[in-house]
């Protein structure tokens, strides 16, 4: 995510598209039993943004080194098993395709 908007917050908010991103993702995270129904994936992603916002994320690290990205292992998985629900992912489905796109016309290293 952080490789196509580089930041998540704005004055410590969440930005449109973390909020909207959360908001889809968290109904299939606990389906799968992958989130908890006690806390919402946007205020726990807005504290990990807030705690690590002088980090770069691992993804940005390998696009900026040429490197592939672990899209395919975390968003890609997520609508795979989404899919498998009936669910539909449009926004992280265009983030898996945007940076899918990004990896193969850029030269690896």
């Amino acid at each position: 995510y952080t490789t196509l908007f580089r930041s998540l917050l704005s004055d410590n908010k969440p930005s449109p598209e973390l909020r909207a991103l959360c908001e889809e993702s968290e109904p299939v995270l606990k389906r799968l039993g992958l989130w908890s129904k006690h806390s919402k994936l946007l205020d726990v992603a807005v504290s990990v943004c807030q705690s690590t916002a002088q980090n770069q994320s691992s993804m940005l690290q390998d696009q900026l080194a040429g490197r592939p990205t672990e899209i395919n292992f975390l968003n890609a998985e997520l609508l795979r098993r989404a899919h498998s629900l009936g669910f539909e992912l449009p926004i992280n489905q265009a983030l898996v395709k945007a940076l899918s796109h990004q990896e193969t016309t850029q030269v690896i290293k």
